[in-house]
C-alpha cells in the first residue's frame, strides 16, 4: 500500500527520477552555479506552460500551482545540465504533464479522504517529516531546500500523503482483503516462488595460469593430486588452500567461497559443484583465472514452504495489488465524472 500512497500523493523526489540527466552527485550539490543558458532554456519551458494547466470539476490547476510541483525537478536539471535539447525539454514536458495528472487525483482524495475525517495531527505529520528528513540526514529545513521547495510546502504535501494513507487503510484495505480460494490459487499457481533453492557451501584452490600448455599441465595435474591425498577431509582441504592456493580473497578462510545457488554460481563452478555430494572435490577445471579444484562442504536441499507458511505474505501481495486496482477504478471514474482534461499538449 505505500507503494500506491507514494503514487497518489505524488511525492516530489518522483520528479528526479524521471529526468534521466539527473545524477545524485548533481543533488549533494546544491549550491551549484547555474549557468546562463540552461536559465534561459528553463525561463522558456515555464513560459510555455499554459495557465491553467488543467481543470478537474470546478477546480483548476494553476501554473503557478504546477510550477511549485515540479521544482524538484526543475532544481535537478538547473544542477545536472548546461542547457536543454529538444529531446530534454520534450521529457520534462511529458513529466509535467504526469504531475498535474497525480495533483488532479491526489485532489480527488484528498477530498475523499476530508469527507471521512481522515486527517491527521500536526505532530504527526512533524514526526513523518522528520523521518524523511533523517533518512538522508539532513534537517528539516536543509531537506526542504534541497528539493527546491518550501518547508512548508513539503509539509503540506507529507500531510496529504499520511490523509490519503489513512483514508486507504479506513476505506480501502477492508475492501480489497482476499478470500481463502484466492489465497489458495495464488499458492498453487505461483508455488515456485515459495520456497529456496538447493545451496551449496564451497570452497576452492587457484593456481594461476602459468600461460604455456605444459604449464597447464602441470597445474592440472598438481591439483589432481592434491584432491586424491586430501580426500573427503575438510581440514586438510582448508590447510592446503591456505598454503597453495593463489587466490588472495579466499586462501586465508581455507578457501571458503560462499554459499550459494546453482544459478548464482559461474558456468564452470557450476558445473562442478553440481554432481558433487558434501566432502567430495572436483576434478581440476579451468577458468580465466586459473585451474581450481572446488570441494563441497556442505549441500541444504530445496525447500518449498508450506500455504500456512506463505499465507502472511500472499495476503499482503493481493491486498496490494486489489487496493491499486479499487483506487486505479475510483479514479478513473471521478476525473470521467469530474471532467478532468489536461490543457497542454505534452508532445
Amino acid at each position: 500500500m505505500k507503494n500506491l500512497i507514494f503514487k497518489y500523493s505524488c511525492v516530489i523526489l518522483f520528479f528526479i527520477a524521471v529526468f534521466v540527466n539527473f545524477s545524485p552527485a548533481a543533488f549533494a550539490e546544491s549550491n551549484k552555479e547555474s549557468k546562463p543558458d540552461i536559465e534561459s532554456d528553463i525561463a522558456a519551458f515555464i513560459g510555455s506552460i499554459p495557465d491553467p494547466v488543467a481543470v478537474i470539476g470546478e477546480a483548476e490547476i494553476r501554473k503557478v500551482q504546477l510550477i511549485e510541483e515540479i521544482m524538484p525537478l526543475l532544481k535537478a536539471v538547473r544542477e545536472s545540465s548546461p542547457s536543454l535539447d529538444e529531446d530534454d525539454i520534450s521529457k520534462m514536458k511529458k513529466a509535467a504533464v504526469v504531475a498535474a495528472e497525480r495533483m488532479a487525483e491526489r485532489i480527488i482524495l484528498m477530498d475523499l479522504a476530508k469527507k471521512a475525517s481522515c486527517i491527521p495531527s500536526d505532530e504527526e505529520i512533524m514526526d513523518e517529516f522528520s523521518n524523511i528528513a533523517g533518512g538522508v540526514s539532513l534537517k528539516e529545513t536543509e531537506f526542504a531546500s534541497k528539493m527546491g521547495v518550501s518547508p512548508a510546502s513539503l509539509k503540506k504535501r507529507i500531510g496529504e500523503a499520511i490523509a490519503i494513507r489513512i483514508w486507504m487503510e479506513k476505506e480501502v484495505a477492508p475492501k480489497a482483503k482476499p478470500g481463502e480460494g484466492e489465497i489458495d490459487d495464488f499458492y498453487k499457481n505461483n508455488i515456485e516462488r515459495f520456497g529456496y533453492p538447493e545451496r551449496f557451501a564451497i570452497s576452492h584452490i587457484l593456481l594461476r595460469i602459468s600461460g604455456d600448455k605444459e604449464g597447464d599441465s602441470l597445474l592440472e595435474a598438481k591439483l589432481r593430486t592434491i584432491a586424491m591425498a586430501v580426500g573427503n577431509s575438510q581440514e586438510e582441504f582448508k590447510e592446503r588452500a591456505r598454503k597453495i592456493s593463489e587466490d588472495e580473497r579466499t586462501k586465508d578462510s581455507g578457501g571458503m567461497l560462499g554459499i550459494f545457488s546453482l544459478d548464482e554460481m559461474p558456468t564452470a563452478f557450476r558445473i562442478a559443484a553440481a554432481g558433487l555430494r558434501a566432502g567430495e572435490i572436483s576434478g581440476p577445471f579451468k577458468t580465466e583465472a586459473g585451474w581450481h579444484i572446488v570441494r563441497l562442504d556442505s549441500k541444504k536441499e530445496k525447500k518449498v514452504l508450506s500455504l500456512q507458511e506463505m499465507s502472511p505474505k500472499i495476503i499482503k501481495i493481493l491486498r496490494a495489488k486489489k487496493t491499486e486496482e479499487i483506487v486505479t477504478a475510483l479514479l478513473k471514474k471521478e476525473k470521467e465524472r469530474l471532467g478532468f482534461k489536461i490543457l497542454w499538449n505534452s508532445k
